[in-house]
């Protein structure tokens, strides 16, 4: 293709700018290159037909009796929340760590039937997940451009109303001890004095106000945040597909090394709900100690944040390389702000991440990996 075109562009460079057309090669060329231009129109219209899709109004009830339709499934989008959030949440750590802010993420997703029987976390839902992220995103944003050195929480969960429609909750405020200075900040956010914080609370009202039915609110929250800003966003599920269940059997043991009290109990909490145990130390010292004696490393995990790691000299780090194998557990590193440690370049084959904040994939992995060490363990 590149040759036939380079070919008749000669030919016109070289032929005073007219082509001829007497020449049956040159006739061959445009029948050629107006056959493929044919084609590729042809196959931009199908494109553009298969991704054509139908917007769902989502608590609209004439629409909502009519999903299981065949001919509106095929129509409608549909998105996995977790997957969205997986790079979405790349992007909020990214901004966060332009002013030294921490994001935190705790997802509860779990549902329950008429029986009160917990089902399987609700992660498939109908409609365009932008304005999701969009909400999300905008609300951060105003908390994470307005202070620095702090840790933004956020909690997402569900509201179950009837069976195929839900409501995702989200609060996000700031972790720590409540203080004038957050108290003003939202303050401001519901009667703004500062131009600049005007300008993003408009943005992000308009950003709610097209969401069907969606609402926020400022306001006091749960005890992990004290001011939040609260948005309520009426979803339609789709097809769950069931995940295989990864909770141990037995309760397992770990250990967290971070000097973040929020960033820890969130670790902790999800852990928990796996039927994983987990104790907190703020400092690494001391940690080959108890490690190296057998009968006191019960941990089949030992999360470390990554800037306490780098404390470790290579001896030290090797050490608890080796120790990894003998007793059974695994190292993995909380990275906040996806930075790695310069000491750990030469081992990093041996250990495994846990980025922040992360996804409830990243958690099932990480549990994953925890009942492995267990399994090598008795094995």
């Amino acid at each position: 293709m590149k040759y036939l075109i380079l070919f008749l562009m000669s030919n016109m460079l070289y032929a005073n700018n007219k082509i001829d057309f007497s020449n049956s090669d040159t006739i061959l060329l445009f029948s050629v290159l107006s056959l493929i231009i044919l084609l590729l129109v042809a196959y931009l219209v199908v494109l553009k037909l298969k991704l054509k899709t139908k917007k769902i109004n989502i608590f609209d009830i004439k629409n909502y009796k009519n999903i299981n339709n065949t001919n509106s499934e095929k129509l409608a989008i549909y998105f996995d929340l977790q997957e969205v959030f997986l790079y979405f949440f790349k992007t909020l750590n990214y901004e966060a760590s332009v002013r030294n802010n921490i994001i935190l993420v705790q997802q509860d997703m779990m549902v329950f039937d008429r029986n009160n029987n917990k089902k399987q976390p609700l992660r498939y839902f109908l409609g365009d997940y932008t304005d999701i992220i969009n909400a999300i995103w905008l609300a951060t944003d105003l908390i994470n451009q307005n202070v620095e050195n702090e840790t933004i929480f956020i909690e997402i969960k569900i509201e179950n109303l009837i069976e195929g429609r839900t409501i995702l909750m989200i609060d996000i405020g700031l972790c720590g001890i409540l203080d004038n200075k957050k108290t003003e900040l939202f303050k401001n956010f519901k009667n703004p004095k500062n131009l600049f914080i005007g300008e993003q609370i408009s943005k992000f009202r308009n950003i709610i106000n097209n969401i069907n039915d969606a609402k926020y609110v400022i306001k006091d929250s749960t005890q992990r945040i004290n001011d939040a800003i609260c948005i309520s966003i009426p979803l339609v599920t789709a097809k769950n597909i069931d995940l295989l269940d990864v909770t141990p059997s037995n309760k397992l043991q770990t250990l967290i090394i971070h000097n973040n009290q929020d960033v820890a109990k969130t670790i902790v909490s999800n852990l928990e709900s796996f039927n994983i145990g987990c104790i907190h130390n703020q400092t690494i010292h001391g940690l080959l100690d108890k490690i190296e004696d057998g009968v006191n490393c019960v941990f089949r995990a030992i999360f470390i944040d990554a800037l306490q790691l780098n404390l470790l000299n290579d001896d030290e780090l090797n050490t608890l390389i080796k120790n990894q194998e003998i007793h059974c557990f695994k190292i993995i590193v909380i990275l906040n702000n996806h930075k790695i440690p310069d000491n750990i370049e030469n081992v990093i084959q041996y250990l495994e991440f846990l980025p922040i904040p992360y996804t409830i994939d990243n958690i099932r992995s990480i549990v994953n990996i925890i009942k492995s060490q267990e399994e090598k363990l008795l094995g």
